[in-house]
């Protein structure tokens, strides 16, 4: 159901297409961003997720790839690197944060950021 609501909003016609197709991409790179970022952090930490972001990040990268404008890869790489840093700053919150609190919002928020990415994805 998400999946053809985003094809909807990228076959709309008029002139929204490009930038409701620009803004697709942005959010598929953000999230494969992101998902880079979870990676390196279970390396560090040594968890056993890494396939399955591994897998993610993978999944969204294609999308990116599908849905990029011509002459947009290096805009949505950069989205992509921001977006990776912003997570890896949660990620680091979270763990090196002497405040419980903030350390648990920090935490709390890089799970709904990687949950919001992954409602974009057909289950399997």
């Amino acid at each position: 159901m998400k999946t053809i609501l985003i094809a909807l909003c990228i076959s709309l016609g008029g002139g929204g297409t490009a930038s409701a197709a620009e803004d697709v991409s942005k959010l598929f790179a953000a999230c494969a961003g992101r998902y880079s970022a979870e990676i390196e952090h279970a390396w560090l930490v040594g968890t056993v997720e890494t396939a399955a972001f591994e897998t993610r990040r993978s999944e969204f990268v294609t999308l990116v790839e599908a849905t990029a404008p011509p002459k947009g890869a290096r805009h949505l790489l950069n989205h992509r690197i921001e977006a990776k840093f912003a997570q890896a700053k949660l990620l680091s919150l979270a763990m090196q944060q002497n405040d419980p609190r903030r350390a648990r919002l920090a935490r709390q928020l890089a799970t709904a950021h990687l949950k919001a990415c992954a409602l974009l994805l057909l289950p399997g």
